[in-house]
Parts: C-alpha cells; sequence; structure tokens
C-alpha cells in the first residue's frame, strides 16, 4: 500500500513570549489523511505546553498530501508527526 506523501508543510516557530519563558519541547500529533489528501481529526499526544499544542495543531491543519493508495483508489491514512519547539 503506497502510503500517504506530504505535498506542502508548515513548521511554526516557537514564539519570542514563550522563548523567554522558557517553555520548549516536543509535541507529536496525530491525524487522517483523506483520501482527498486534506488533513483531519488532529489529536495532541501527551501534554505538551498548551500553546506549543495550539500551534502544532495549526500547522498540521495547513499541510497537503497526496493519499495513500489501496487497490488504485485513495484512501485515509492514520499518520503522526512530531513537531520540535527550541529555545534559541
Amino acid at each position: 500500500v503506497p502510503a500517504a506523501k506530504v505535498l506542502s508543510t508548515l513548521f511554526p516557530d516557537n514564539p519570542s513570549d514563550l522563548q523567554k519563558t522558557g517553555i520548549e519541547g516536543q509535541v507529536v500529533v496525530r491525524f487522517n489523511v483523506e483520501a482527498d489528501g486534506s488533513v483531519s481529526d488532529p489529536v495532541v499526544q501527551g501534554s505538551p505546553p498548551p500553546r506549543l499544542a495550539t500551534l502544532a495543531l495549526d500547522a498540521i491543519r495547513q499541510w497537503k498530501f497526496a493519499p495513500a493508495i489501496k487497490n488504485g483508489k485513495p484512501i485515509r491514512a492514520r499518520l503522526q508527526q512530531p513537531f520540535l519547539f527550541k529555545l534559541e
């Protein structure tokens, strides 16, 4: 089964106000890639800082994919993507 392929991405930066408070970390988002390549049902795994979770969810909703293919037809696929927010 050919997997879903990323066509366009957006990776958010760690906002300066969060950097000043020392907030950083990784946010893992699980989501569906629909048969049309859109993202649906994104869910943050674990308990990252709420602002970072919101940034990651907002970003993943803007990603575009070529859908997974099964028997020659596009299908829904479940994926996960980590987002790393680091202090600079």
